[in-house]
């Protein structure tokens, strides 16, 4: 099983074992990839979850076919590096030893602001039992878009539940409705300034810094998920934000 996985791991540096080949004209086979816009839509499915995710950074519903996919959308979504994504990006034609196999669809195309200096990266989203169970079937769609990735000068990546649910989701998940919503200024000015002369503190004590009675500390909650959601106070995402949790300001 370790060697079937470290195969799985080295999927964009491995040459392909079938004998397929992209078609030369592929770029004529994409529906509208240039724009950004979704070559197919997502059906309702009772297998498995499907549904719309309001992003403020698309302007727009993106719409996902399971739940690892919505997961990934949060993360995308909450994740100051990215500028935008796009679910259902491109149409894949491909050929597996000499015939032609159904189009494939990767599952996201993710774009970074400039000052972060990254290639777009071209996502598949699946769980590791079914990259297991179907590595066969999924093998040369999967290259077929890692080749196509290569070809755009974007990066590719197999994303499976081990990298997307991780304590960074459960943040995004938490911290995402407080960023949505403007800080109470008075209550960011109280807390900004604490946290300028302690530099470094866990949230319970900023908290108590700011306020001696309980009521009132209870009100300077919102404003202060608020500030981390929006990077306005910095804390370890990628560990569970508790109150214990210590926070600082950027920079």
């Amino acid at each position: 099983m370790q060697r079937k996985y470290a195969k799985l791991a080295r999927l964009g540096n491995k040459e392909d074992e079938f004998s397929y080949g992209l078609k030369q004209s592929i770029r004529d086979q994409l529906l509208e990839s240039e724009g950004l816009v979704s070559v197919r839509t997502i059906p309702p499915n009772r297998r498995s979850v499907t549904g719309l995710l309001p992003s403020r950074k698309n302007g727009r519903m993106v719409s996902f076919e399971s739940s690892l996919e919505r997961d990934l959308a949060t993360i995308l979504e909450f994740d100051e590096a990215v500028l935008a994504y796009q679910e259902q990006p491109v149409k894949l034609r491909y050929e597996r030893a000499g015939r032609r196999s159904p189009p494939g669809v990767p599952d996201f195309l993710v774009t970074y602001h400039a000052y972060v200096g990254r290639r777009p990266l071209l996502v598949d989203v699946k769980y590791r039992k079914e990259l297991f169970a179907r590595w066969s079937d999924l093998k040369p769609r999967l290259l077929a878009a890692k080749r196509f990735a290569l070809r755009e000068g974007w990066d590719y990546r197999i994303l499976t539940e081990v990298e997307i649910r991780t304590p960074y989701l459960d943040n995004a998940r938490f911290l995402l409705p407080y960023r949505r919503c403007a800080p109470d200024p008075i209550h960011e000015e109280q807390l900004l300034s604490a946290l300028r002369r302690l530099k470094f503190s866990p949230i319970q004590a900023l908290l108590e810094t700011c306020c001696v009675d309980e009521w009132n500390r209870a009100q300077l909650i919102p404003t202060l998920w608020c500030l981390v959601g929006l990077r306005n106070i910095s804390a370890d995402l990628e560990r569970p934000l508790t109150m214990s949790s210590n926070v600082w300001l950027p920079g």
